[in-house]
């Protein structure tokens, strides 16, 4: 690569993020879009190693290029059909060399706007362009280096600092997913052999850093076995099954985040965004058919005796399927819309096995399919709704101004629900307050000790949580108080009823850590511990390569820019 070219690239990237808005160039891909017949098709894939960018922000919306001769930069924005909490951007650009300059997410609300960048530069490289051909630059990783929620003014100054962004040229392929999402736009384009990124001195280095940004990936889901082993689900392709008392952690033959997970006899089927499904067995993982590849799996249930179906997501839908087998094209049997505006909340979409009976749960419908036909009856709206392992159901209505009510449970499949009147936590974005976990004759719940001020006579929440448990059944004459059992362990904030049981109560933390319990709360045991030293370690050893290259690249750009003596 030439250094000096790339440096000067990066010197007008500096101006981007203070440039006018009439100097970044949409280069979206629109049906409307007249195809310039010196264009190529740019797609990459952004995946955040985070729960959330921030308070309001929760994902980047576009991705900023930068030629290395021009003054436009050019903007991709987010392609959200077919992706859990990956990004894919798409868009056309005229021909040429580019670097991406910024990573950018936009948030407003009317009453609030919030924006936050995140520079890229040589971290990922330089990629070429050209006329009627597709370069897929593969996965780019946001990277906190350390914690990030620990941090309040993280986004206001120094961030740079203390995040860093990871390539990979490796990548689930995204050809089949623009010829889906994109359909004619995507025959003027070359897809089946894509250009990638340009080849430098700090390939390895990257690779090397990616590698363990992989191994240490945020996993958004979890799943309980039906021995009671946990799986966790993460993104780039990463799957974590506890095995022996031991955590065993697999990277699948894919980058995409994966959503869902259900047992088989030849072994475990996953199933993630762009349609990817793949079955372990014998000689590895192998990829079968599955949804549309402009749809994510987010849920697999049933089984062979009672039949498998399948939730899919795609933008503002949740598509619905019956999986005859997994071996065949899948059945799609209906969709529904998922609406939420920001001023008032819709109720979810939530479906689960009774018997044999699919029963799915969307907005204040309850709908029930028995293998033939379906029916459905007006119902609750409810803001979230889950499966104790014990088959207590722990839901809460929506509140149509503060998300979530209080929590509610059932222990006969939803015929009769019993109220739990009790300010609990919640880290549930936008949910007041979050879900109980019922056992026996307790409810146990995750809640923010008070402290009274004889002064100003007014209670003060504390800034901690304690697992505490209270009656099931309150009676005339029984005793109501809620007991503490334990303080849970710093940034353990969501109880997770779906996967506890009496010898394994499950909490979720941050960084997507689990906290596990086997005596009902009084001792804690950290699952998933995040290999910060080695993230941190491969970050310094990519800015001494760059610095070493800065070095080399100063003396022959002083020898250019030195006026020439007239003899």
């Amino acid at each position: 690569m030439n250094w000096l070219r790339m440096i000067t690239g990066l010197l007008l990237i500096a101006s981007v993020a203070g440039c006018a808005s009439s100097n970044i160039v949409s280069a979206d891909l629109t049906p409307a879009q007249v195809w310039q017949e010196d264009s190529g098709m740019v797609a990459v894939q952004v995946v955040n190693n985070v729960g959330r960018l921030g308070q309001h922000n929760d994902n980047w919306t576009e991705v900023i290029l930068w030629p290395l001769e021009g003054e436009k930069a050019y903007s991709l924005r987010a392609v959200k059909h077919g992706v859990l909490n990956s990004r894919a951007f798409v868009g056309v650009v005229p021909e040429g060399e580019y670097v991406v300059g910024l990573l950018w997410s936009f948030y407003s609300n009317g009453d609030l706007t919030s924006t936050l960048r995140m520079p890229v530069g040589w971290n990922g490289g330089l990629f070429k362009v050209a006329a009627g051909q597709l370069t897929d630059l593969g996965t780019l990783v946001y990277q906190p280096l350390g914690d990030q929620r620990a941090e309040p003014g993280f986004w206001t100054s120094g961030y740079e600092r203390r995040a860093t962004v990871v390539r990979s040229e490796q990548g689930t392929p995204i050809a089949p997913f623009i010829r889906a999402h994109f359909g004619e736009l995507a025959d003027k384009v070359q897809l089946e052999t894509p250009r990638g990124w340009e080849s430098d001195e700090l390939d390895s280095f990257r690779q090397s850093m990616f590698e363990v940004v992989r191994d240490n990936a945020f996993a958004s889901r979890q799943h309980r076995l039906s021995d009671g082993r946990l799986v966790r689900l993460g993104r780039l392709g990463q799957l974590t099954l506890e095995q022996d008392g031991q955590w065993q952690v697999m990277s699948l033959p894919t980058y995409v985040e994966l959503g869902a997970v259900t047992e088989t006899e030849q072994g475990l089927v996953v199933g993630g965004e762009r349609g990817v499904v793949l079955r372990q067995g014998a000689e590895g993982w192998q990829s079968l058919p599955g949804p549309d590849k402009d749809a994510a799996v987010s849920l697999l249930l049933g089984d062979d005796d009672r039949g498998r179906y399948a939730v899919a997501l795609s933008d503002k839908e949740s598509i619905l399927y019956r999986i005859d087998s997994f071996d065949r094209p899948w059945q799609e049997l209906k969709r529904f819309q998922r609406e939420e505006s920001y001023w008032t909340y819709q109720g979810g979409t939530f479906a689960r096995m009774k018997g044999a009976v699919l029963e799915v749960f969307h907005n204040d419908q309850h709908w029930q399919f028995d293998g033939q036909q379906w029916r459905s009856e007006s119902g609750q709206k409810w803001s979230y709704l889950m499966h104790q392992p014990d088959g207590t159901l722990v839901a809460a209505k929506v509140n149509t101004f503060f998300g979530a009510g209080y929590p509610q449970f059932s222990t006969d499949g939803g015929e009769n629900w019993h109220s739990v009147s009790r300010k609990v936590h919640s880290d549930f974005y936008r949910a007041k307050f979050g879900p109980v976990w019922v056992h026996e004759a307790s409810v146990y719940a995750l809640v923010s000790p008070t402290q009274f001020n004889e002064k100003t006579r007014k209670r003060k929440t504390l800034p901690k949580l304690y697992l505490m448990s209270g009656p099931r059944e309150v009676k005339r004459g029984a005793d109501r108080r809620w007991q503490p059992i334990s303080e849970v362990p710093k940034g353990c904030t969501l109880l997770m009823p779906e996967l506890s049981t009496a010898d394994k109560l499950v909490l979720r933390c941050e960084d997507s850590l689990l906290a596990v319990s086997k005596d009902l709360g009084q001792s804690w045991q950290m699952i998933g511990q995040l290999d910060v030293e080695g993230i941190l370690a491969q970050q310094e050893a990519l800015v001494e390569q760059m610095k070493a290259l800065d070095a080399e690249a100063e003396p022959e750009q002083a020898a250019q820019d030195e006026p020439a003596t007239q003899l």
